[in-house]
């Protein structure tokens, strides 16, 4: 929509917000990996992304309406990232290393603009606008890896053997917007959820695999009428047949793999920060806490010729990661924010809005996801996470009319 002001041609607030968001999301679709914390660039984005939302916050009028609940968990954050800063340096962690750890945590701040957009945009236009953002990772990891591709369709394996970092959640969450969101053509839908069913089987990691088989089971349930229900299992066991025809043996191949070295790796980074939250429980060792190699990934250890450090800054789990590094403080803050992207409750799966099925299932999807990977590093999970739940919010909020168009 565009305003005309005297002799000045102007943008909506909601063509601006369209505009703004849309550059941002696909942008950051374009990265396949995330910069490590040694990179510059890692910071420069962090405070350019930190200001943008900021700004999005300051100059949208949604802070004027904020609930005091809200403001009372950003100040119990905020106080509890304080204290983690004196109890990291009192164990003598280097400032340097806690806010390299800091950065990826900082990210969380588009819980605070996300709900703007979703009030001058529309649930719907953003929910698309993520899809959108879905298929454009795809295509952009398929365009400027087409050799790594090309090799890994001939020889075979995983694509992580050929792509690093491929792990980040765009295909993963696509396949569960592709099939619940409202309003999207049955070709478009069956080709979206293709594409995006193929990127999670070449990464190949078991958890996303596992969940979206549980995701498919659940699909029959959700339809009204038996007949629907009925339709949609058929459709499903032919699916998974056709799945396991031109896939079998490499599905066989990844969980023959169960407590390999992947696993062997998380399971030792499990133990490891289960102990350090034994010793304080309350606190935790704080942010920027070293992760030995040597008790974690040992093979690693052994080949000091393809590490800097003999120590790394995470673990493959989010939840115990705060545990390790903030203890129950952190940990609750956490649950806080399950409470709020509605996966405590069965009933919001089974709901008859698709947009709450959508924003619940793919928070869900999310919160597994980091269970078993150092998401919480990847800009895209908590941005994708942060607008699942607000989404769920302004949907299941009463005393606010819904806008889906």
């Amino acid at each position: 929509m565009v305003l005309v002001r005297g002799d000045k041609i102007l943008l909506s607030k909601e063509s601006t917000g369209l505009f703004i968001l849309s550059f941002m999301l696909v942008s950051l679709s374009a990265l396949s990996y995330v910069p490590s914390p040694e990179q510059s660039s890692l910071y420069f984005f962090a405070m350019a992304y930190v200001l943008f939302a900021l700004f999005s916050f300051i100059f949208s009028d949604w802070w004027r309406s904020i609930s005091h609940t809200c403001i009372f968990l950003f100040l119990l954050a905020f106080l509890s990232v304080i204290v983690n800063f004196f109890v990291s340096m009192a164990v003598d962690i280097q400032i340097g290393k806690w806010f390299r750890s800091f950065v990826p945590i900082m990210f969380f701040v588009t819980l605070l603009f996300a709900p703007f957009y979703l009030r001058v945009i529309g649930v719907r236009k953003v929910f698309l606008i993520l899809l959108v953002s879905c298929f454009f990772y795809c295509a952009f990891l398929f365009i400027f890896n087409f050799d790594k591709f090309y090799d890994f369709m001939r020889i075979g394996g995983r694509l992580t053997f050929y792509l690093q970092d491929s792990v980040v959640p765009y295909p993963y969450v696509g396949v569960i917007l592709a099939v619940l969101l409202p309003g999207i053509k049955a070709v478009v839908r069956i080709v979206l959820s293709c594409v995006f069913l193929f990127f999670v089987f070449a990464v190949g990691y078991k958890i996303q695999i596992i969940f979206l088989f549980g995701f498919f089971l659940f699909l029959p349930f959700s339809y009204s009428g038996a007949q629907r229900k009925l339709f949609v299992f058929l459709a499903l066991l032919i699916m998974l047949v056709g799945v396991f025809v031109f896939a079998g043996d490499y599905i066989v191949q990844r969980f023959s793999s169960i407590g390999g070295g992947g696993d062997q790796v998380r399971m030792l980074e499990i133990e490891y920060a289960w102990s350090v939250f034994q010793s304080s429980p309350l606190w935790g060792g704080g942010l920027g806490l070293d992760v030995p190699l040597n008790l974690t990934r040992p093979t690693y250890a052994e080949q000091s010729e393809l590490w800097a450090s003999d120590s790394v800054s995470y673990i493959h789990n989010f939840p115990l990661y705060l545990l390790m590094v903030g203890g129950v403080v952190f940990f609750a803050l956490f649950l806080i924010l399950l409470k709020f992207a509605g996966v405590l409750s069965v009933r919001n799966f089974f709901s008859s809005d698709k947009y709450v099925q959508s924003a619940v299932w793919c928070s869900l999807a999310l919160i597994v996801f980091f269970t078993t990977s150092a998401a919480f590093k990847q800009i895209q999970s908590v941005v994708l996470l942060s607008f699942f739940i607000s989404a769920f919010n302004q949907l299941t909020d009463q005393s606010r009319r819904v806008v889906y168009e």
